[in-house]
């Protein structure tokens, strides 16, 4: 089983950035957007995850932006708003 650590090794287990963009149905600036900031947008999580695991690949919290030590400047969070 490979395990994929960055957007770079999602993409390229993919193919390249053109297969990558075929498989999720946008442009190529869109993956290129993935690896650039260094982790794949939430809407894609779920989709992807079954992709490479039918595949044997596992994909590491990392792939999605998740940093367990520290935060990552790069991603944005929701505002939480109070209901009061």
């Amino acid at each position: 089983m490979r395990i994929l650590r960055t957007a770079d090794d999602v993409v390229a287990a993919f193919g390249g950035t053109k297969a990558a963009a075929e498989w999720a149905g946008v442009g190529e600036s869109a993956v290129s957007n993935w690896i650039a900031r260094g982790f794949i947008p939430p809407g894609w999580h779920f989709r992807m995850h079954e992709h490479f695991e039918a595949r044997q690949y596992r994909l590491e919290s990392t792939v999605f932006g998740h940093v367990v030590d520290e935060p990552n400047p790069k991603r944005r969070t929701a505002p939480i708003y109070s209901m009061r």
